[in-house]
């Protein structure tokens, strides 16, 4: 077993922020140093990150436990949607894509009948035949 005195350790010449066991003595001392940190630093830092999360929720009352869970579930659910929406969004573009390409292998239909046909506008089409 080791004992450690934080402070003391922490003013030590030796102490260096880049050494990991370094950073967890300075979240035991310091919880909110990290918590406070500019966000092109915290990705340096990320299970440091998630105690302090964890530190912050352990402090809320039940009341606040549920309201907290009920809000990461909706931006759970939220980031699902959103994410199936993407996936389904690209999908459809590539079978309309795909489609538009063979209407212009095709040639029987000129840029503007196309346009019409998928609802979309000229300039695309035209930008579509030029890189086919």
């Amino acid at each position: 077993m080791i004992i450690l005195e934080v402070q003391k350790f922490m003013k030590c010449s030796k102490f260096d922020i880049n050494n990991r066991l370094h950073q967890w003595i300075r979240f035991f001392a310091e919880p909110d140093y990290f918590k406070h940190l500019p966000m092109e630093l915290k990705s340096n830092y990320p299970n440091l990150r998630k105690a302090a999360i964890i530190l912050d929720e352990s402090k809320l009352t039940p009341g606040q436990q549920y309201t907290y869970d009920a809000y990461m579930d909706h931006i759970r659910c939220r980031n699902t949607e959103v994410m199936d929406s993407f996936k389904q969004g690209r999908l459809e573009g590539l079978q309309l894509s795909i489609a538009i390409n063979k209407e212009l292998k095709n040639g029987l239909l000129s840029h503007k009948e196309i346009a019409e046909k998928y609802s979309i506008s000229v300039d695309e089409v035209k930008m579509m035949a030029e890189e086919f």
